[in-house]
């Protein structure tokens, strides 16, 4: 008996979860920015509160070219507009490749527009749009919930989610 329990121990040491080290890990997935580079002073105070109501346009910026700033000499706006390529990560179901989407900033009002179907949905990161003309307050800003219950100022509201690391603050625009 001796003789076949000792093979067999041998044999099975040689089985077991051998990790070759050269096999590596997927590389972390990069966090894009939607930036618009422009000296327009309307685009640069609204730019973050546009960002924080469209996620989809950081989560997405990668894949956005010829980004331009004009302004409407017949409307109080400022137009953001920007290429979505045709070779994207963006979802089939946004059907967004090839667009051209124009961020239509109100420059007397917290507010921007965005016309497209396709648009809304990369800004929203989302199918289900209105479609027509989607109007986005931009009246509040989120802040990161901090340890203590104290809202940061005035008008603060708590929005908890799932996960109590993720829950933050919504309050009211200073500026």
């Amino acid at each position: 008996m001796r003789c076949v329990f000792l093979p067999l121990i041998f044999i099975l040491s040689g089985c077991g979860d051998n990790a070759d080290s050269d096999e590596t890990s997927p590389p972390a997935k990069e966090h894009s920015v939607f930036n618009v580079e422009t000296d327009n002073p309307v685009v640069k105070r609204e730019l973050p509160f546009i960002r924080q109501q469209c996620p989809g346009l950081d989560k997405y910026a990668a894949n956005f070219e010829e980004v331009k700033v004009s302004d409407d000499n017949l409307r109080p706006v400022t137009t953001v507009q920007f290429h979505i390529k045709s070779e994207n990560n963006i979802p089939g179901g946004y059907i967004a490749s090839d667009h051209n989407c124009f961020l239509f900033i109100s420059n007397d009002a917290h507010e921007v527009k965005i016309s497209k179907s396709a648009c809304q949905s990369v800004c929203l990161d989302r199918m289900d749009v209105p479609g027509g003309d989607l109007s986005v307050k931009l009246d509040k800003e989120h802040l990161p919930k901090t340890d203590g219950s104290k809202a940061p100022r005035a008008g603060c509201l708590t929005v908890f989610s799932p996960d109590p690391k993720n829950d933050y603050w919504v309050c009211p625009r200073q500026d």
